[in-house]
């Protein structure tokens, strides 16, 4: 399952950094956009070497995704990337699929890194970080990685078909040894899709993974209209819907060049969902501040939902932001979406978890 869908706060998780407040849904003041984005998500590919059983793009619950699959061509990728210079724009390597099946990937990680944005960060499903990938990343990449375990050997294998438990481990632990002997300045984190795991796992799974990498990233799973169907870890105590901000915070550049303003239009590939531009033939700045963005901005604003791919979303619990709290050793900061799981005292030994 693609982290793009995950956005807003597992990337301020893994990249340490604070997010926009909560939007309450009293707020009259209208919002106005910052001058570019907070982050942008570049979609290197949506090609997909598993097929997660919870996924609602091309796993087990993506008979509906309608998407071609491609590869993003390493002169838009640059184009795009250099648009984020003169702001520090921070990035994601990802929408939907696995960024690493993208054959320049590093090509185009290095060449992100080197423009000193505020953040470069991904997800990735962890079984393409061979030792030869790993060996040639630590010498140039600066920035965080999270990497998708759904819980341990049995559920994960059973979840993320087509994964190995051990082998995305091995390549974790190959990953924070290289790390160690570099000091390269990679944070890495665990991401875990709440869905159908045995009783107790999520606590045992979080004290585990984050006394290796600091940080462990739960979020809740959705159908694919993004209601929530998973057990949900922190309902809200008042469960009125708040206005979304990803309009006001970032958008996703597609592989092909086109421009959407989240995830919930990965499905619908060419049919469907809302397209605030296009990538090969217009700035992020003229998308950023066009009417397709502007109109979507009114419309979150005035309520106005009906009849868009909106309307029935359950994201906007990303924005109901619930008392941190501890537990088990853990800090743990919760959304009505998220649960990040952080070790109380980071061992100055562990690679990785810094």
């Amino acid at each position: 399952m693609s982290v793009a869908g995950r956005l807003k706060r597992l990337v301020a998780s893994a990249l340490g950094r604070k997010t926009p407040p909560a939007v309450e849904a009293s707020a009259d003041a209208p919002r106005v956009a910052p001058p570019f984005p907070h982050y942008i998500c570049m979609e290197l590919t949506n090609a997909c070497n598993l097929r997660c059983i919870q996924c609602i793009y091309q796993g087990g619950k993506g008979d509906h995704y309608r998407g071609q699959i491609g590869y993003m061509d390493v002169d838009l990728a640059r184009r795009v990337l250099d648009q984020l210079q003169p702001t520090r724009c921070g990035v994601m390597l990802n929408g939907d699929g696995e960024a690493l099946l993208h054959p320049k990937f590093q090509v185009i990680a290095r060449h992100a890194v080197s423009l000193g944005l505020s953040s470069v960060y991904f997800n990735t499903n962890g079984t393409l970080l061979s030792r030869e990938f790993t060996d040639e990343f630590v010498t140039y990449f600066k920035g965080a990685v999270s990497i998708s375990l759904d819980g341990f050997k049995e559920s994960h294998d059973r979840i993320r078909r087509g994964s190995s438990y051990d082998k995305v481990v091995a390549n974790i632990d190959y990953l924070l040894a290289r790390i160690g002997e570099t000091g390269a300045p990679i944070t890495l984190s665990a991401a875990y899709c709440n869905y159908d795991q045995p009783k107790g796992e999520r606590l045992e799974f979080a004290k585990y993974w984050t006394q290796r990498l600091g940080s462990v990233s739960v979020c809740e799973v959705y159908d694919q209209d993004y209601r929530i169907i998973s057990d949900q870890i922190n309902k809200p105590q008042k469960p009125d819907r708040v206005r979304c901000g990803v309009p006001w915070e970032t958008f996703i550049v597609r592989w092909q060049g086109p421009v959407v303003p989240c995830s919930n239009c990965f499905p619908l590939g060419d049919a469907g969902g809302i397209v605030l531009g296009d990538s090969r033939t217009q700035t992020l700045l003229d998308i950023w501040n066009g009417p397709v963005l502007a109109d979507l901005r009114r419309r979150t604003e005035a309520w106005d939902l009906e009849g868009t791919i909106c309307q029935p979303c359950e994201r906007w619990n990303m924005y109901v932001t619930l008392d941190p709290r501890e537990e088990e050793g853990m800090m743990v900061t919760r959304t009505g979406v998220f649960s990040t799981y952080k070790r109380k005292d980071p061992a100055p030994d562990a690679p990785g978890g810094h």
